[in-house]
């Protein structure tokens, strides 16, 4: 975070990138999102105060079959995150493939979830992401017509008729190199 800090980026949320999309919205200069999934402790007591020492925003995922179990989030620091400017979006409730179920349990996996974290939050959630980065055409609807604006997936291809359905992103982790990284948003994502 350091890097990106001194190197001039800005973090930024799927509000900002979806009044981009359509409306041409300004972003700052240099921006990029950061993302958590799955609901880890350690994304509260590590990664946040480093979010803070820089400045920065993120947008947490969160699974709710997790919530208040041990090594993961729990309710009242999920409400903390939100209530100092992170964003949560669902995650599902138990992580399933959603490109290879025939049929969804949408109620258990999305509405659910979705209901309870608005719930802790105390307001409405319009982004998601997908689990293991997979999604249909099918998915994409059922999300839009549950109110999703944003869904994230991995690095996919985008979906021309639904860009902002399938943003993609890069999964990051302990080996990940800064300086790599830079390179790799730079050239993938420009």
């Amino acid at each position: 975070m350091k890097i990106f800090h001194d190197k001039g980026y800005h973090s930024i949320l799927p509000d900002q990138l979806a009044a981009y999309y359509q409306t041409g919205a300004e972003l700052p200069g240099l921006p990029f999102m950061i993302t958590f999934d799955d609901a880890h402790v350690e994304q509260y007591t590590l990664a946040l105060p480093v979010l803070e020492k820089y400045q920065f925003k993120a947008v947490f995922f969160v699974m709710t079959v997790c919530i208040d179990k041990k090594g993961f989030l729990s309710a009242k620091q999920i409400a903390s995150l939100s209530s100092v400017g992170h964003v949560i979006g669902v995650h599902t409730w138990d992580h399933p493939n959603m490109a290879k179920q025939q049929q969804l349990n949408w109620k258990l996996e999305i509405d659910k979830p979705k209901k309870r974290l608005e719930e802790i939050i105390g307001k409405p959630i319009n982004c998601f992401a997908f689990p293991y980065g997979a999604w249909t055409m099918q998915v994409l609807q059922g999300l839009k017509q549950r109110g999703f604006t944003t869904a994230f997936q991995l690095q996919g291809k985008q979906s021309a008729e639904q860009p902002l359905l399938t943003i993609r992103r890069i999964m990051v982790n302990g080996a990940s190199k800064p300086e790599l990284l830079i390179k790799h948003i730079t050239t993938v994502f420009q």
